[in-house]
């Protein structure tokens, strides 16, 4: 049994039985003890084979204490010890749990590192066996300070030290490549901590200096390095919880616990960071080797991981735990429920908003048990948000349905919730999906990409041409046939080239440079039109990264098939959500939406089990009811199984889900390409056994992948960011150019190409005849500032206003002068589509309402990022800014030249700019545009759409076409006129303080920063 002597406490088996069950144990053939514990039967150790552990026979046997050791004798009741999992690795030894409810053991305990004869470092995750101990005496059980955790420095308390430890157990160690995402360092400058991202990891790990190689130099650690990984896997115990904050581990079942751990199935934990001896080089060019280019796959494994690990880590930090109050019961299976939750700062208000948003979907669990599974599903109906006198709160209601769970009685569960039986609270998790990242991972991880250009049929040509290899392009026919083939016959120049291309018989990737009203999608509809006429094996996916985009395809396919007299299905898909926010523009295409589909009764009638009619009349109910139920995957497959469709349409991400369904794709082609990552094409195109063509169409110049939502560190150089950039590098990529805009006024895209595309050396020219975009310039029911050009600028230098619960600003005058704008253009062109355009959400929410609440007719309302691949008549674009803070050291937003080149090329016939200009013209972007603009146009202000002046027949024009007013002075802006191009600087207060080029973000009224000149900020610098 056991004795206590002079505090030392030993423990001697004499038989193998459980102290808590009384119940022998049994030893199986292999070894393997197998104790009763709580109820549950347990494997007590998993020993593995011999090539998987480190130490004697192979399993890491080490008994340290040689008085322990029997030589040859056979000792038959060996003491054993206890199970303990090493948790938290110090700087004299380890903290370690105790592996299985031991009354009389410590459930932390601290081992010397003198007890440990081991070669090999020691680890998180290593196991070994307890003998004797020495409890602590202090009062409270515990050796230091606090509880079981001492929350300020992340150190594991604990109540006894061992003296007395054996059969240390380390698993062979594996590699892998990694990245550090962050690297602190104390105030001497040395390592203190490194956050490495893998895919073969869990989380975003810690690792010490105790791990990098002494070699491995303090400068030689930096942030947004490759490393090579030495990773250990934990089998036992099989679950462990993970604490990302303090970097320990814990037996799944541990008595003690913060809440935030991670529950982690056979977890790696990093043994060895050591430096990558190849060198990583992005993007992939010819000269790379095969090995890079496979380390490159890997490396770019590990930054979707981080991707991952980051959303992940988003949507644990925006759990919510709120006490539900049922306001409407729908069903006894069907509840909407309200929540208002406290939030304290705005920055908290702003963060929790970008997850918890109209139309997420959640799940609620009542049971608050860690294993527990949400016992109902649903999405989120609303949320408001308002500032009280301290902080903040947010109004949600969220619709639940009860969900069925394995194991648990969910239904009593929700039934407490409905009823309002509960006591405590409910968790309310987001359910975000990152499937797709976690496929995109694992592509990468295994070279799939690579082995799969090695190979010498087409689609290895084609991933050849998207890894940079040295392939040599080969010529199109100069004189296709089929050229004067339906809409092919109206291509001109650059989309000629494309189409030429694209229908020959080599497999090519082609990349279409597009700038915006150039004709991009109406060109690739053409050569889809064709391909399906001449060619009855083509099987063609349309895809692109944003909904509006997939229906402009759909809409020109139409179009363009109708143009060739060929009947062709199509098939658009779109997810329940998509088609929800985008309803007004999916409508227009509903005759080749699935619902349609399975609708017609030639499709109903292929139906031969009763399981797939009973999926689509689910499906159709609920596009009825509610189309985020919609399962339109599933459905899309029983589509494809009975009636494959030739021609389907979808966005990426959708896509990516699901890529068997395309399985038999030769063409492909993406649209919008600007904003589809690299990393995310070539996990598609690997799923694509059957391509022969690759058409990717976009515009470098406008908008791309939206970088801020990703980690700081993966944001360059790791394939996140735009395909484009990886197809201007590979060689054998056939670049075509479309430099002719067909969607605007002359002087609209002179302006555009000014700003935007001249300064790279590259063109944007009218091609349509001044005549066929005279919307505005023909009416007469006012006089344009100068004669002929349907562009008018509005000098407006009123304050912008932060709006109370978020971030984001309005400026009231511009508000006014906007709505101005709108209701006299509503009043001049009756059923004509009018976008308005603002660059601040804040500003477009307001001006949203005030259009509703005045009911403007065909007035559509939205910011410059929610407008490309749209395209309307009339534009009014709002800028809003006031502010310029003279400090920082980048650009801001509004006046990023992706971000302003989309918003001044939507419109075709007429466009109106408001905004501070004197301030917009002291970025590069604004100065350039407005350097062409104020040539072509004369600059107003806002007093211009005043009734007296806007409706006065009595204003002419001079001789020059500029706009005179009835009294005779000329109608222009004097404020802006007086210090346009007088190179001084200017605020919106009217100071001169000389000639600055400095631009900063907006700063909120009454704001105040430290300004001084001379001295580098270093708030903004990069780590």
């Amino acid at each position: 049994m056991e004795s206590v002597e002079a505090g030392t406490k030993e423990v001697s088996e004499v038989m193998e039985v459980d102290e808590m069950s009384g119940e022998k144990g049994k030893r199986d053939e292999m070894g393997k003890e197998k104790v009763k514990s709580g109820g549950m039967e347990e494997e007590e150790e998993s020993e593995g084979s011999e090539s998987e552990l480190l130490g004697e026979g192979g399993f890491g046997d080490l008994k340290l204490n040689p008085s322990l050791r029997a030589g040859n004798k056979v000792i038959e009741k060996e003491d054993k010890g206890k199970p303990y999992l090493i948790a938290q690795v110090r700087g004299d030894g380890v903290i370690a749990a105790r592996m299985k409810l031991f009354w009389d053991f410590p459930e932390l305990v601290f081992v010397p590192f003198s007890l440990f004869d081991n070669a090999q470092p020691i680890e998180i995750g290593d196991t070994f066996r307890l003998h004797k101990c020495e409890w602590t005496k202090s009062e409270t059980g515990w050796e230091e300070r606090g509880d079981w955790l001492y929350e300020v420095t992340g150190r594991l308390n604990y109540q006894a030290t061992a003296t007395d430890v054996s059969r240390l157990r380390q698993r062979l160690p594996t590699q892998a490549v990694g990245i550090l995402v962050d690297v602190q360092r104390a105030r001497d400058r040395h390592v203190k901590v490194a956050l490495v991202s893998a895919p073969e990891l869990s989380c975003v790990m810690r690792a010490y200096r105790r791990h990098f190689p002494a070699e491995f130099t303090e400068t030689d650690i930096r942030y947004r390095s490759v490393v090579r990984l030495q990773l250990r896997q934990i089998n036992s115990p099989p679950s462990v919880l993970y604490s990302q904050q303090f970097a320990y581990v814990l037996p799944s079942d541990f008595g003690k616990k913060r809440g935030d751990e991670l529950l982690i199935h056979h977890a790696n934990v990093i043994a060895g960071v050591e430096p990558e001896p190849m060198g990583y080089e992005f993007p992939f060019s010819a000269e790379l080797t095969w090995a890079k280019v496979k380390l490159g796959e890997k490396v770019m494994a590990a930054a979707v991981a981080a991707q991952a690990f980051d959303a992940k880590a988003d949507l644990r930090k925006h759990t919510l735990f709120v006490e539900p109050v049922v306001i409407n019961e729908i069903s006894t299976r069907s509840v909407v429920i309200q929540f208002v939750m406290p939030v304290p700062s705005i920055e908290e208000l702003t963060e929790l908003c970008k997850i918890w948003e109209v139309d997420l979907a959640v799940g609620c669990k009542v049971n608050p048990a860690a294993k527990a599974k949400p016992c109902a599903h649903g999405y989120v109906l609303s949320i408001d948000k308002r500032a009280l006198c301290v902080g903040y709160e947010i109004d949600a209601k969220v619709i639940l349905s009860y969900q069925e769970a394995k194991d648990q009685d969910a239904q009593e569960e929700f039934d407490q919730m409905r009823c309002g039986e509960l006591d405590g609270c409910v968790e309310l998790i987001p359910q975000t999906s990152v499937r797709a990242l976690q496929e995109r991972m694992f592509t990468l991880r295994s070279n799939d990409c690579s082995k799969l250009a090695t190979d010498e049929g087409k689609v290895g040509r084609i991933m050849s041409i998207l890894l940079g290899r040295p392939v040599k392009p080969e010529s199109p026919k100069a004189n296709n046939p089929l050229m004067t083939f339906g809409a092919l016959s109206k291509l001109k120049a650059g989309q000629v080239d494309t189409a030429l291309c694209m229908l020959d018989e080599v497999p090519c990737l082609v990349f279409q440079q597009a700038g915006p009203g150039t004709g991009k999608t109406f060109s690739a509809a053409s050569i889809v039109a064709t391909v399906l006429a001449t060619d009855p094996t083509a099987r063609v996916l349309a895809l692109a990264p944003p909904n509006v985009a997939v229906v402009k395809l759909v809409l020109e396919m139409q179009d363009a098939l109708a143009a060739g007299k060929h009947v062709e299905p199509m098939l658009a898909l779109f997810s329940g959500t998509g088609k929800l926010r985008y309803a007004k523009e999916v409508e227009r295409i509903s005759p080749h939406l699935l619902a349609t589909a399975v609708e017609a009764q030639d499709f109903q009638e292929l139906l031969q089990k009763d399981q797939d009619r009973v999926k689509v009349e689910r499906y159709l109910d609920a596009c009825e009811r509610n189309p985020r139920l919609a399962q339109e995957m599933a459905v899309a497959k029983i589509v494809q199984e009975h009636k494959n469709r030739r021609l389907c349409f979808a966005t990426l991400s959708f896509c990516e889900q699901l890529p068997a369904l395309f399985g038999e794709t030769t063409h492909l082609i993406i649209d919008e390409a600007g904003q589809a990552p690299y990393v995310q094409i070539l996990n598609l195109v690997s799923q694509l056994p059957c391509l022969t063509k690759v058409l990717i169409t976009g515009d470098r110049r406008q908008l791309r992948v939206h970088l801020p939502s990703l980690p700081i560190a993966i944001r360059e150089d790791f394939g996140m960011d735009t395909v484009i950039q990886n197809l201007d590098v590979a060689q054998g990529t056939d670049v075509t150019t479309l430099s002719v805009c067909f969607r605007s006024h002359s002087a609209l895209v002179r302006c555009t190409e000014a700003g935007f595309y001249k300064p790279h050396g590259e063109q944007l020219t009218p091609g349509r005849d001044d005549s066929e975009r005279a919307l505005m310039i023909n009416q007469t029911a006012f006089k344009l500032p100068k004669k002929g050009v349907p562009l008018i600028l509005v000098h407006q230098n009123t304050p912008a206003q932060r709006d109370e619960v978020s971030t984001s600003s309005a400026n009231p005058g511009q508000t006014d002068t906007a709505m101005r704008a709108l209701w006299r253009l509503a009043r001049a062109f009756p059923g004509t589509l009018i976008r308005c355009i603002c660059f601040y959400a804040a500003q477009a929410l307001e001006i949203e309402r005030l259009v509703a609440q005045q009911e403007i007719p065909d007035i559509l309302v939205t910011t410059a990022d929610a407008t490309q691949g749209h395209e309307s008549s009339l534009a009014v674009i709002v800028t809003t800014c006031s502010v310029l803070d003279s400090g920082a050291d980048s650009q801001p937003f509004w006046a990023d030249a992706a971000r302003v080149d989309v918003a001044i090329s939507r419109a075709s016939h007429g466009m109106i700019i408001i905004g501070d200009l004197l301030l917009l013209n002291r970025t590069e972007t604004w100065r350039r545009y407005l350097d062409q603009a104020t040539t072509e146009t004369t600059v107003v202000g806002p007093e211009y759409f005043d009734f007296e002046q806007f409706n006065n027949p009595d204003n002419y024009y001079d001789k020059d076409g500029q706009l005179i007013s009835a009294n005779g002075g000329a109608v222009r802006s004097e404020h802006f006129y007086s210090k346009y191009g007088k190179n001084v600087w200017y605020n919106n207060s009217g100071e001169s303080r000389g000639a600055e080029n400095r631009y900063q973000p907006y700063l909120p009224q009454g704001g105040t920063r430290e300004r001084t000149r001379g001295k580098a900020s270093t708030s903004g610098a990069r780590r």
